[in-house]
């Protein structure tokens, strides 16, 4: 109860701040919803209820709070020159008490007005026009919504059957579609995708029949099995086609403006202009073309050196090779005298031998 009445004195706040103090029945279920809790009109009522059983056990305690008031007030007066704090602790709670009974009376009429409305219709009192009013308009706005909520949930379940209808009729004329007199439409008709889907239901179902898919695929075989003659045209026009893409694309590649309406580049010249624009890009352009101009008349000259080089090599290659074959020839010749005078010294010595009447191989 204690809990209670704090939860009372906050009330009175709120009521105080929500300008609607003398609605007590609106206050009451605004405070509470502020603190999170969702209280109907009948709790509110409870509560209420709660709140006068509360008050009534503290009526004798508040009357004799009342004389002891009376008494603390006589009391100030005998010693009001004598214990300046005791007169400030009676005058407080003298304050406080009168408080006390300001907040009883506004309970009690509070809880007067619950028990004329819980008497009459447990949800509005009689007393109180402006709160049935309030009441009524929010009975209203929840039965609107309620209706509304009941509505939606109708016209939900009414679409998912109508859905679920709609499937199953799906479902059985995909199914027929698939027997063998419109095996060939049906494969015509649908895709690769959407006939997997059918096979995978026919499954599910226990009404695939393979024998009759496969009957079904060897004619459409048949049927799509083309003359090389037909292919042939096929591709070319095929080509044809592609052959006018690709001359399109060039022609508009072609015929592309480097520039806009309003004069901005776009592509390859707007970055040329970008770059030549630069400053520094510029300077480093003219760099590099007279480094350019510099190396190409080093290799000019380099190329001619590197000629005039190679024809000294080889008028020398041709002198040394001269001098080589001279050389060859004096030696040969040199050898052929070397054989000759070798044999006459050899020949003459014998003779002289002879001569003497000696043999060489005596010695």
């Amino acid at each position: 109860m204690g809990s209670f009445y704090g939860d009372y004195l906050q009330l009175k706040h709120s009521v105080r701040c929500a300008g609607v103090s003398g609605h007590w029945y609106v206050a009451c279920q605004l405070h509470f919803e502020d603190r999170g809790f969702l209280v109907s009109d009948r709790g509110v009522t409870v509560l209420v209820r709660a709140a006068r059983a509360f008050f009534d056990e503290r009526n004798e305690s508040l009357a004799a709070a009342g004389k002891s008031v009376s008494d603390s007030t006589q009391a100030r007066d005998e010693h009001i020159t004598h214990d300046p704090m005791v007169m400030n602790a009676v005058r407080s709670s003298a304050d406080l008490l009168h408080a006390v009974l300001e907040q009883l009376a506004e309970v009690q009429l509070l809880i007067g007005a619950s028990a004329c409305g819980d008497q009459e219709t447990g949800l509005e009192a009689s007393d109180a026009p402006g709160l049935r009013a309030g009441d009524s308009e929010w009975k209203m706005q929840d039965a609107r919504l309620r209706q509304k909520i009941q509505r939606l949930e109708s016209e939900n379940a009414e679409l998912h059957s109508q859905n679920q209808e709609l499937a199953t009729k799906i479902a059985t004329s995909k199914i027929q579609e698939t027997t063998p007199e419109n095996s060939l439409e049906s494969g015509e008709m649908f895709s690769w995708e959407e006939r997997k889907r059918l096979i995978l239901l026919q499954m599910e179902e226990d009404s695939f029949d393979a024998n009759q898919f496969a009957a079904s695929l060897g004619n459409e075989i048949e049927l799509g099995k083309e003359t090389p003659e037909a292919f042939i045209d096929r591709l070319r026009l095929e080509i044809e086609h592609r052959d006018e893409e690709i001359a399109e694309l060039r022609h508009l590649l072609d015929q592309q403006t480097e520039t806009r309406s309003d004069g901005t580049a776009i592509g390859a010249s707007a970055i040329a202009d970008m770059f030549d624009t630069n400053e520094l890009i510029a300077q480093e352009r003219g760099k590099l073309q007279q480094l350019q101009v510099e190396w190409e008349e080093k290799f000019r000259a380099g190329e001619i050196e590197a000629s005039l080089e190679r024809a000294k090599l080889s008028r020398e290659r041709q002198e040394v090779l001269a001098k080589k074959q001279e050389l060859e020839l004096q030696l040969e010749q040199l050898q052929r005298e070397h054989r000759q005078t070798t044999a006459v010294d050899a020949s003459s010595s014998r003779r002289w031998w002879a001569k003497l009447g000696l043999a060489q191989e005596e010695f």
